[in-house]
């Protein structure tokens, strides 16, 4: 599995559609949303702390990211659009509620990749706080995603800036697990512990 943005679009479009949320506008939205918000994670860099046997050198490997909260995502987006417009059209929370999930579920399909020093056959979790992706990387390629597809109202700066910074916010709380495979350099220990290095895509 990895973060493609054309999956989180059409999660945020097949989410929304349930909601009555139709039309090419929605779905230029998406398409912004969900194409510049994978294109800003991919590449992004966490730290593990692991345990299992050492001395030796591993590679771990995992699926998905854990810990972050669709409800919290959503609430946190509609109080920054609260603070950014002033107000709350009829459909703010459903457009909120939308976001939220679909971010949530393109974390949860997050390719992790790790390298570890000392432990070689183990498990090694993400320290949450670790993975920092910008505000602004973020709502940088979301925009420039909107642009693409002229995809440009009044409101459309400030909404990609609300949204890029809550992501942000939320990536802080991951957490998620690999699994450490290698070989040992020396006699095995266990319990043993150490520290890797990782990115997702």
């Amino acid at each position: 599995m990895t973060m493609v943005g054309p999956q989180m679009s059409m999660t945020m479009l097949g989410l929304g559609t349930g909601k009555g949320m139709v039309g090419k506008d929605f779905s230029n939205l998406c398409d912004a949303v969900g194409n510049g918000t994978c294109n800003s994670l991919k590449g992004a860099a966490f730290q593990t702390v692991d345990t299992g046997t050492t001395p030796g050198v591993g590679a771990g490997a995992g699926v998905g990211l854990k810990a972050v909260i669709a409800g919290q995502v959503s609430q946190m987006i509609f109080v920054g659009c609260m603070v950014a417009f002033g107000s709350a059209g009829p459909d703010l929370m459903d457009l909120c509620d939308v976001a939220g999930k679909a971010y949530v579920a393109t974390l949860g399909m997050a390719t992790l990749a790790s390298q570890h020093p000392l432990v070689f056959a183990g498990v090694a979790a993400i320290v949450p706080g670790s993975i920092q992706v910008p505000a602004a990387a973020i709502g940088g390629m979301i925009t420039a995603e909107g642009l693409k597809v002229a995809f440009m109202g009044k409101n459309w700066p400030d909404f990609a800036d609300v949204v890029s910074d809550c992501y942000s916010k939320a990536l802080l709380l991951a957490t998620g697990q690999l699994t450490i495979t290698g070989s040992p350099t020396a006699t095995p220990t266990s319990p043993g512990a150490g520290v890797g290095q990782g990115t997702m895509s």
